[in-house]
């Protein structure tokens, strides 16, 4: 198996982790947005129940208010006050006051319901009233239509129910409720608590509305009294005047072809009615700004016989319901949900980003790891191999030529320096990854220690045929870490020596200087091909040299030139690279003295 080939397989297991990291990710991220979503309707439907829940309570407001107010009304329609006179000029929300008598014909023995004026006077105007009144609608179906009523009102009339004085549709139906409620006196409490909302509602209006038309309709009692004693024990058909005495009903609204009419008997004629023509646009768009305040645009509708009736919304005092409109929706405010929210998908996206982070680092670090064991196991593997067939030959005594043993022994040597030079350079390295701290320093003086140092130096260029030049120092004393220094600088020509050899020019050049006192600055520049523009970016970084590039270029786990960046690091130095014009590298070590007094502010 070759080593493209071991490459190429680890690169899949980097893929694999950053698919199984983004599965989990979208997996979160899925739940987040199925709890986000969720919370949010839930915090729509809250402010949407609070809301119906409003539009219920103004709805209940509104109802009463109006009822309150047109009972009084309705019941002082026929009967105004005693200084006022019928006419419908002076009355607000009165088309006309009629009155609906029993004509006889002369070809024809059956009489016929006729409208006539409510006053004897001759007005031009009451005659256009009562003319446009008969275009409206007729005297006989203003009568069937009280008709169709009061039979419903006679099923529910019993001794035992207190009777009122004024019906309509929405009477007629509240009084169903009050008489099963009646039927079950001893479970009353129990009857209220299982009634609707809604019935419960009309009911109590219905009753305050008739406690109203008690109060301003006075004469109903003697006229019930009267109609009572005149029709005892009455059977089969009844007149419309007799319905009326059953009942004890003296007052009724009714619609017909959409207009409204209040009606009562006649006083004086037992089979004449008398009543008013409402105007209901009129009445409506009143009834409307009452209650602005609370439903705004709300509209009336009326409530006939064969309507689905609805107790939430219907009025008592009038056959006709309320229509509210539907409200608005509720503006976007932020609340603490959407805090929390915000705070979990902030959490989300900054936990997803530091940990992309960190599986970032952790599989660069992970693939840098590998490189290194590769490169170090094919760095390995030549002296390894070399110390081996050596040592073999000279143990069985098969080298007897005295310069070929010399040249075995010198290979044995410089292939141990290069493993010394290998295991320094890893563990030196290990050492400043597990501790910032700087060892032990000594004041040196810098031309001293370039002295000692450079036969180490020469000696290496001289294995790869280079030669070292060296400028003359300045004087000057340093205060720094010498093992440490001598390592770096001996990385720059180990890294010369393997990569410059090939120029033309085998000179590598060290200049040592102090520059204003405080800083120490060591430049080391070759003549070779330098470093490719592609590679510049990384040639400080450790482990950057795979086994493949070590087996392809020269020998090294690219580890060298990252341990002396980060010792110069350590002692607040910093190493840079300057590619030579013409070709060639140039590396630039900027350290400070360190000693006292040479600081500069």
């Amino acid at each position: 198996m070759t080593i493209k080939h071991i490459a190429s397989r680890k690169l899949s297991r980097p893929n694999a982790i950053w698919c199984l990291f983004a599965l989990i990710l979208a997996c979160i991220t899925i739940g987040l947005i199925s709890l986000s979503e969720h919370a949010l309707r839930l915090g729509r439907e809250r402010t949407e129940s609070q809301q119906r829940e409003r539009l219920q309570q103004d709805t209940v407001v509104a109802l009463w208010r109006l009822d309150s107010r047109l009972g009084p009304f309705i019941a002082t329609l026929l009967d105004p006050p005693d200084n006022q006179t019928i006419d419908a000029s002076n009355q607000p929300f009165v088309k006309d006051h009629f009155t609906i008598v029993q004509v006889v014909d002369g070809t024809k023995d059956r009489p016929r319901p006729e409208f006539v004026s409510s006053t004897n006077k001759s007005n031009p105007r009451e005659s256009e009233r009562l003319v446009a009144l008969t275009d409206v609608v007729s005297a006989s179906a203003l009568i069937n239509a009280a008709n169709q009523v009061l039979p419903h009102v006679d099923v529910v009339v019993e001794a035992n129910l207190p009777q009122s004085s004024y019906t309509n549709e929405v009477d007629v139906y509240a009084s169903n409720l009050q008489y099963n409620r009646q039927e079950t006196v001893d479970s009353q409490s129990q009857f209220d608590s299982q009634l609707p909302n809604g019935d419960l509602e009309l009911l109590n209006r219905n009753m305050a509305v008739q406690q109203q038309m008690a109060f301003n309709y006075p004469e109903q009692t003697a006229r019930r009294k009267e109609n009572a004693d005149s029709n005892p024990g009455a059977d089969g058909i009844q007149s419309l005047t007799e319905q009326w005495g059953s009942s004890g009903k003296r007052l009724m609204t009714i619609w017909v072809n959409d207009q409204l009419f209040v009606v009562r008997p006649k006083r004086g004629d037992a089979d004449g009615l008398e009543g008013v023509w409402v105007d209901w646009m009129q009445l409506k768009s009143s009834m409307a700004s009452s209650i602005n305040d609370l439903l705004p645009r709300a509209d009336f509708l009326p409530v006939r016989g064969d309507d689905n009736l609805d107790p939430a919304i219907t009025l008592a005092a009038l056959p006709a319901r309320l229509v509210a409109p539907k409200p608005e929706p509720a503006p976007y405010n932020w609340s603490p949900t959407h805090n929390a929210l915000l705070i979990a998908w902030f959490t989300l996206l900054a936990a997803a980003a530091i940990a992309a982070i960190f599986l970032q680092k952790l599989i660069a670090l992970s693939e840098r790891r590998a490189t290194f064991v590769s490169a170090v196991t094919h760095e390995l593997r030549t002296p390894l191999t070399t110390f081996r067939l050596y040592t073999d030959l000279l143990s069985r005594d098969m080298v007897s030529d005295p310069a070929d043993r010399k040249e075995y022994l010198e290979t044995l040597r410089q292939e141990s320096d290069r493993l010394t030079h290998l295991i320094d350079n890893v563990l030196r390295y290990s050492k400043l990854e597990r501790t910032s701290t700087i060892p032990a320093t000594e004041v040196i003086t810098l031309c001293d220690w370039i002295d000692r140092i450079s036969p180490r130096l020469i000696e290496r260029l001289n294995q790869s045929g280079m030669t070292l030049e060296i400028s003359s120092p300045t004087d000057g004393q340093w205060n720094t870490d010498p093992p440490a220094m001598e390592q770096v600088i001996f990385n720059l020509i180990d890294n010369a020596a393997k990569y410059a050899k090939s120029g033309s020019d085998s000179r590598v050049d060290l200049i040592a200087k102090i520059v204003d006192d405080d800083k120490v600055v060591i430049t080391v520049s070759d003549h070779g091909p330098g470093v490719p523009e592609s590679m510049q970016h990384k040639i400080f970084q450790p482990f950057s040299k795979s086994a493949e590039q070590a087996a392809e270029t020269a020998a090294g786990v690219g580890l060298g030139l990252a341990l002396a960046k980060q010792t110069a690091n350590a002692h607040g130095g910093t190493l840079t690279y300057e590619a030579i014009a013409g070709g060639g590298a140039s590396f630039t070590l900027r350290i400070p003295t360190g000693l006292p007094g040479t600081e500069k502010s």
